[in-house]
C-alpha cells in the first residue's frame, strides 16, 4: 500500500495527537506550537486511506492501525474492539492482520499496553506478540 501525504490542518489531526499523547502517558511541554497559525505545516499521512476497520454484517467490530513515529524499523500496532464484540477473538484477528500489513511494509510489528490491562495483553499474546519489557517507575532515596 502506498503512503499518501496530504496537507491538513492542526484541527484535523488534533484527535490523532491527543491519542498519541495519551498512549505516551507522559508530559509534553512544547506542543502548543502546532496550534499557532502559520508556525507549522501540518500533513496527514495515511497508508491505504485511513484507520483499519473490522466489519461484521456492516457494523464496526474493531478499529486499529499502525504508527511509524519513531524507532525504525519497528511500528506500533494499536487497536480497540467495540464493547459488545469483546471476548470473541475479533481483536486478536485484527492484530494479526495489522502484523501482516506491517511486515508487508517492511516493518517489525510491536505493541504496548499497561501491565494492568490484562485483556489487552492477552489479546496481543493471542495474536502472537510476546511480552518482553516493563517500564518501572520509582524514586531513589538519599541517605
Amino acid at each position: 500500500m502506498p503512503a499518501l501525504t496530504t496537507p491538513s490542518t492542526a484541527d484535523a489531526v488534533l484527535p490523532l495527537r491527543v491519542r498519541y499523547r495519551q498512549e505516551m502517558n507522559a508530559q509534553i511541554v512544547h506542543d502548543s506550537i502546532h496550534r499557532r497559525e502559520g508556525w507549522t505545516l501540518t500533513y496527514l499521512c495515511t497508508v491505504g486511506g485511513a484507520e483499519y476497520q473490522l466489519l461484521l454484517d456492516g457494523a464496526t467490530v474493531a478499529t486499529g492501525g499502525l504508527m511509524f513515529h519513531y524507532n525504525v524499523p519497528y511500528t506500533d500496532i494499536y487497536m480497540e474492539t467495540v464493547e459488545p464484540f469483546r471476548r470473541r477473538g475479533f481483536g486478536s484477528y485484527l492484530v494479526q492482520e495489522l502484523k501482516r500489513c506491517a511486515y508487508e511494509l517492511g516493518s517489525i510489528p510491536c505493541a504496548r499496553c499497561s501491565p494492568a490491562n490484562v485483556a489487552s495483553r492477552k489479546t496481543l499474546q493471542k495474536a502472537g506478540l510476546v511480552p518482553f519489557a516493563h517500564i518501572l517507575n520509582g524514586s531513589i532515596r538519599e541517605e
